[in-house]
């Protein structure tokens, strides 16, 4: 079974989000195993090492898309000319586009590839790859999970990769944990449209940075997220007064305006002038 279709079967998010977590290896190799997942899977082992430059690699698109997808960058596939650059600038100089850029998946998929120091090397390499591989399919477990309910999705990527963020300018700089601090701390949808700094401080009266790193601690937010998720969009089984019973005040404390990438920028990157 699909996890999707046994997400979509339960009345509300919080016992959903715990029975994947409790099986989270069985339902991850059942969902490998798919046929679908094991082809591309399989294209990709057999094919990444025949990779001899970054200019073949972005321009093969099968590949391109799989390595996207480990993080969480799969709709930028479009932007060849744009990803090209970052992987060969590398992550190592301020003025360096990945660091540049709040958004910390390119600096993490730049650092994890080293093209600027080794090219293609990693390409051959098969510890390399099973770690990209191993990405892949976290990433589209995930996305698969959402497709039963985004919260789910969005619950999971939070446990994974809140502990790593810094500072509350990198959690801003990620949609998805910026998606579960501003549910959890009561901002509306516009507010993303508001001052960075000002973001950041509303942030830092409600938690602190260092609680993402601690289990417990993500766990209540997330606990938190998740009712709150219920309560704003339904399902219409879950009586909003029950969902509120699950939001309980978090006591931590954790936003800067975050930097999209020009568009003139890409078209002109996809143009090669």
């Amino acid at each position: 079974m699909l996890v999707s279709s046994l997400i979509s079967g339960f009345g509300s998010s919080l016992p959903a989000y715990r029975v994947v977590k409790s099986r989270m290896e069985a339902y991850r190799s059942a969902f490998a195993k798919q046929p679908m997942v094991k082809a591309d899977v399989e294209y990709f082992r057999a094919n990444i090492g025949k990779m001899k430059s970054s200019e073949e690699f972005v321009n093969n698109p099968r590949l391109l898309n799989f390595a996207l997808t480990a993080f969480n960058l799969e709709d930028k596939s479009f932007a060849k000319a744009f990803i090209k650059k970052v992987l060969d600038e590398g992550a190592d100089e301020k003025t360096d586009l990945a660091v540049r850029m709040v958004d910390p998946r390119y600096r993490e998929m730049t650092e994890f590839f080293g093209m600027n120091f080794i090219g293609t090397v990693n390409f051959g390499i098969k510890s390399w790859v099973d770690k990209l591989v191993d990405r892949h399919l976290t990433q589209r477990f995930e996305a698969e999970a959402g497709e039963g309910n985004p919260a789910i999705r969005l619950a999971l990527y939070f446990d994974r990769k809140a502990a790593d963020a810094k500072s509350w300018y990198s959690v801003m700089g990620d949609t998805d944990l910026y998606e579960v601090m501003r549910t959890v701390a009561g901002m509306p949808a516009s507010a993303v449209r508001q001052d960075i700094d000002k973001q950041k401080s509303m942030f830092e009266q409600k938690f602190k940075i260092e609680d993402l790193a601690s289990p417990a601690k993500r766990g209540k937010i997330i606990d938190r997220f998740l009712a709150m998720y219920d309560a704003q969009n339904g399902p219409p089984t879950i009586a909003a007064t029950s969902a509120a019973a699950l939001i309980q005040p978090v006591q931590m404390s954790g936003f800067r305006t975050i930097v999209s990438l020009d568009v003139g920028m890409l078209a002109k990157l996809q143009s090669g002038r």
